[in-house]
């Protein structure tokens, strides 16, 4: 009888040995072309990877101010696309994005951005008006613009997001739901729905985590 009983007490036990073996510390992925490179530390021959970074770029915000890559540097920056007279997507994209700012409220080393794809029709001013409308902070929220070609290059290559012309589509323009997380050293670290509130509500979560996460340099 004894021995039936041994492994039934045991089982919680072993349970939580199971449970703890599976825990991992949590990683974010590193998205993007990576190449690995040979290095030599201490006369040894080791591996190492780089990773992809967001190309230099040079922008206007909202304000006729000058925004530039370097502003990317020892921050953690969340990225959309855009454009104000768009009747779909980009109302829903940028109702999730201010319902970011407000989780987010309050933390150093934070910024949004959202590059519009019709930089004809979308001046500054008008770019102004559309941040109002979500109350967005511009001290932390940027909304930027340039030249159509210097858009659709930076959007598609350097953060691997679909955008284009389309008459077919609403407003003329077709871009990516996405929202991308870019961390301190300006890797991609994540893409998310925008549509899918679990999504969004991750990344709120791993926008903190890489707050608080060790910089690392590649």
């Amino acid at each position: 009888m004894r021995l039936k009983i041994i492994p039934i007490l045991f089982l919680p036990f072993l349970l939580m040995i199971f449970v703890g073996c599976q825990k991992s510390e949590k990683t974010l992925p590193y998205i993007g072309f990576h190449q690995p490179i040979k290095k030599n530390v201490n006369g040894k021959t080791t591996i190492d990877t780089i990773y992809h970074t967001v190309p230099d770029f040079e922008f206007i915000n909202q304000k006729h101010q000058k925004i530039t890559h370097q502003i990317l540097e020892n921050k953690v920056t969340v990225v959309n696309f855009i454009f104000t007279s768009c009747p779909t997507i980009c109302p829903k994209q940028t109702r999730q994005l201010q319902k970011i700012q407000e989780k987010t409220k309050g933390l150093k080393n934070y910024q949004q951005f959202s590059f519009t794809v019709d930089p004809k029709r979308d001046s500054p001013e008008r770019l102004k008006q559309f941040g109002e409308k979500y109350q967005a902070d511009f001290a932390n929220w940027h909304f930027l613009r340039a030249e159509q070609k210097v858009v659709y290059e930076l959007g598609m290559n350097g953060f691997y997001l679909g955008m284009g012309k389309d008459n077919l589509a609403e407003g003329g323009f077709f871009h990516s739901s996405n929202l991308v997380l870019i961390d301190q050293q300006k890797h991609i670290r994540g893409m998310y729905d925008s549509f899918d509130e679990k999504q969004v509500n991750q990344l709120v979560d791993d926008i903190k985590f890489l707050l608080k996460e060790k910089i690392q340099q590649f």
